[in-house]
Protein backbone atom coordinates (compact mmCIF):
# COMPACT_ATOMS: atom_id res chain seq x y z
CA UNK A 1 0.00 0.00 0.00
CA UNK A 2 2.79 2.41 0.91
CA UNK A 3 4.62 1.52 -2.29
CA UNK A 4 1.55 2.28 -4.43
CA UNK A 5 1.06 5.62 -2.68
CA UNK A 6 4.73 6.53 -3.14
CA UNK A 7 4.61 5.58 -6.85
CA UNK A 8 1.49 7.72 -7.25
CA UNK A 9 3.24 10.76 -5.76
CA UNK A 10 6.30 10.25 -7.96
CA UNK A 11 4.09 9.99 -11.05
CA UNK A 12 2.17 13.11 -10.06
CA UNK A 13 5.42 15.02 -9.53
CA UNK A 14 6.64 14.04 -13.01
CA UNK A 15 3.39 15.13 -14.68
CA UNK A 16 3.25 18.46 -12.82
CA UNK A 17 6.95 19.15 -13.44
CA UNK A 18 6.58 18.50 -17.16
CA UNK A 19 3.49 20.72 -17.38
CA UNK A 20 5.27 23.59 -15.60
CA UNK A 21 8.31 23.22 -17.86
CA UNK A 22 6.09 23.43 -20.95
CA UNK A 23 4.43 26.61 -19.61
CA UNK A 24 7.82 28.22 -19.00
CA UNK A 25 9.01 27.18 -22.45
CA UNK A 26 5.93 28.77 -24.05
CA UNK A 27 6.50 32.03 -22.14
CA UNK A 28 10.10 32.39 -23.28
CA UNK A 29 9.77 31.62 -26.98
CA UNK A 30 11.46 34.87 -27.89
CA UNK A 31 13.50 33.40 -30.73
CA UNK A 32 10.53 33.05 -33.09
CA UNK A 33 9.47 36.03 -35.13
CA UNK A 34 10.65 38.57 -37.66
CA UNK A 35 14.10 39.87 -36.69
CA UNK A 36 14.45 43.52 -37.69
CA UNK A 37 16.36 46.61 -36.63
CA UNK A 38 14.89 49.75 -35.08
CA UNK A 39 14.56 52.86 -37.26
CA UNK A 40 12.02 55.10 -35.49
CA UNK A 41 8.92 55.33 -33.29
CA UNK A 42 6.23 57.98 -33.62
CA UNK A 43 2.56 58.13 -32.62
CA UNK A 44 2.10 54.37 -32.20
CA UNK A 45 3.89 53.49 -35.43
CA UNK A 46 7.11 51.51 -35.27
CA UNK A 47 9.42 51.75 -38.26
CA UNK A 48 11.87 48.86 -38.61
CA UNK A 49 14.28 47.71 -41.27
CA UNK A 50 13.56 44.13 -42.31
CA UNK A 51 15.46 42.43 -45.12
CA UNK A 52 16.85 45.77 -46.29
CA UNK A 53 13.49 47.56 -46.52
CA UNK A 54 11.81 49.94 -44.07
CA UNK A 55 8.45 48.74 -42.77
CA UNK A 56 5.95 50.73 -40.75
CA UNK A 57 3.95 48.74 -38.21
CA UNK A 58 1.02 50.09 -36.21
CA UNK A 59 1.53 48.66 -32.71
CA UNK A 60 -1.72 48.05 -30.77
CA UNK A 61 -1.96 49.44 -27.22
CA UNK A 62 -2.44 45.98 -25.69
CA UNK A 63 0.71 44.42 -27.18
CA UNK A 64 3.36 43.20 -24.74
CA UNK A 65 6.72 44.93 -25.16
CA UNK A 66 9.90 43.52 -23.63
CA UNK A 67 13.31 45.13 -23.35
CA UNK A 68 16.54 43.31 -22.56
CA UNK A 69 18.56 44.83 -19.75
CA UNK A 70 21.76 42.80 -19.69
CA UNK A 71 20.54 39.20 -19.73
CA UNK A 72 17.18 39.98 -18.13
CA UNK A 73 14.06 40.53 -20.19
CA UNK A 74 11.76 43.14 -18.63
CA UNK A 75 8.21 43.99 -19.68
CA UNK A 76 7.86 47.71 -20.34
CA UNK A 77 4.91 49.99 -21.08
CA UNK A 78 4.37 50.68 -24.78
CA UNK A 79 4.46 54.46 -24.29
CA UNK A 80 7.95 54.24 -22.73
CA UNK A 81 9.35 51.29 -24.66
CA UNK A 82 11.05 53.09 -27.53
CA UNK A 83 12.05 56.29 -25.75
CA UNK A 84 15.79 55.51 -25.49
CA UNK A 85 16.20 52.94 -28.27
CA UNK A 86 19.01 53.73 -30.67
CA UNK A 87 18.93 53.17 -34.43
CA UNK A 88 19.92 49.67 -35.58
CA UNK A 89 18.98 48.06 -32.24
CA UNK A 90 17.65 44.54 -32.88
CA UNK A 91 13.85 44.30 -32.64
CA UNK A 92 11.93 41.04 -32.78
CA UNK A 93 8.28 41.23 -33.87
CA UNK A 94 6.16 38.25 -32.83
CA UNK A 95 2.91 37.61 -34.67
CA UNK A 96 -0.05 35.31 -34.63
CA UNK A 97 -1.18 35.48 -38.24
CA UNK A 98 -1.45 39.19 -39.06
CA UNK A 99 -1.81 40.22 -35.41
CA UNK A 100 1.28 41.52 -33.59
CA UNK A 101 1.46 39.75 -30.23
CA UNK A 102 4.78 40.97 -28.80
CA UNK A 103 7.75 43.19 -29.51
CA UNK A 104 11.15 42.36 -28.04
CA UNK A 105 13.79 45.09 -28.04
CA UNK A 106 17.48 44.13 -27.97
CA UNK A 107 19.12 40.79 -27.32
CA UNK A 108 20.55 39.18 -24.21
CA UNK A 109 24.24 40.00 -23.61
CA UNK A 110 25.13 36.28 -23.70
CA UNK A 111 23.75 35.93 -27.23
CA UNK A 112 25.73 38.91 -28.52
CA UNK A 113 29.01 37.63 -26.99
CA UNK A 114 28.64 34.26 -28.74
CA UNK A 115 28.43 35.81 -32.20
Amino acid sequence: MLRALLCGFVGLALVVGTALAEDKKADTKDNKGAQSTFVSWKDGTLTVKHEGKNQELKIPENVKVYNYVGDDRKEVALKDAFRDVKADTPVLIQRDGDKITAVIIGTPKKATKDK
